[in-house]
């Protein structure tokens, strides 16, 4: 019952914890927060990647359920053009550079203090923490992009019949 409805699970549940984990990563990327008594650190940003990587995977699979029993081929169409492969490819790889520049400076400091890092409310640290969600996000976004269009492709192709070659 619920294989045909899937992207129900997915899609808007997926977007809704990945935009919650990016509200929670960006604010933070600089320095810890306080917000009254509650004092946001780098913990907290941790959870905010975890919740953006967990929800836009669970969205990106959702789109591509949505392909995969999409009967009338509006979905298929309507997700090649939110994610049209040459823009979306060179966007994934852009967020995959993005997060490795900003962990430079936290792994030159880390090599630079013998193996050892000093505080946690450092700016490199959180900086990598971003930089970190920057690269899983691009990863994902690139790795479910050769999936999505695979999959159009795959369920648009007229199959040929059993036994004719």
């Amino acid at each position: 019952m619920f294989v045909y409805g899937s992207d129900y699970f997915l899609l808007k549940p997926g977007a809704i914890i990945a935009v919650l984990g990016l509200l929670l990563t960006l604010p933070l990327s600089l320095a810890d927060i306080d917000i009254g008594p509650v004092g946001l650190s780098l913990h907290w940003q941790f959870l905010g990647v975890t919740a953006l990587a967990v929800g836009f995977q669970a969205f990106l699979l959702g789109c591509i359920a949505q392909i995969l029993f999409d009967y009338t081929g509006r979905d298929a169409l309507r997700w090649q053009r939110v994610f049209p492969y040459t823009r979306t490819v060179l966007i994934a790889f852009g967020l995959f550079v993005v997060g490795v520049v900003l962990t430079i400076p936290l792994v030159v400091t880390y090599t630079a203090n013998d193996l050892a890092l000093e505080r946690a409310d450092t700016i490199q640290n959180h900086l990598a923490v971003t930089g970190l969600a920057a690269a899983v996000v691009g990863a994902q976004l690139f790795v479910s992009t050769l999936v999505l269009h695979g999959t159009i492709i795959a369920t648009t192709r007229p199959r040929a019949r059993a036994g004719k070659e």
